[in-house]
């Protein structure tokens, strides 16, 4: 099953994640996070820790889930992308699109 979510909080170890649905804790998932060039898509997997549902507001009255999920033994290279991405936002701040 595919769901799209926004990457909000990122670090080598998990993923904080505003989705449309909600997920249940222990749940584990697959993501295809997008990394800026010429890093592209990285495959991690992760295990969901904790799930809230954020009030909906004036401007977009739809349901939205903020997700907390840990990694589980990312790849040596996942572990680089993910650090090579950290680091450019640290940089470079937020906008990685190129």
């Amino acid at each position: 099953e595919t769901s799209g979510g926004v990457t909000q909080d990122l670090s080598v170890g998990g993923v904080g994640i505003l989705l449309a649905e909600k997920l249940r804790p222990g749940t584990e998932v697959e993501l295809r996070l997008q990394g800026p060039p010429p890093g592209g898509v990285m495959l991690v997997r992760g295990t969901v820790r904790w799930v809230r549902e954020l009030p909906p507001s004036p401007a977009d009255p739809r349901r939205r889930f903020w997700a907390g999920l840990q990694l589980i033994a990312p790849t040596a290279m996942a572990q680089a992308q993910l650090r090579a991405v950290l680091e450019r936002l640290a940089r470079d701040g937020p906008d990685l699109r190129g």
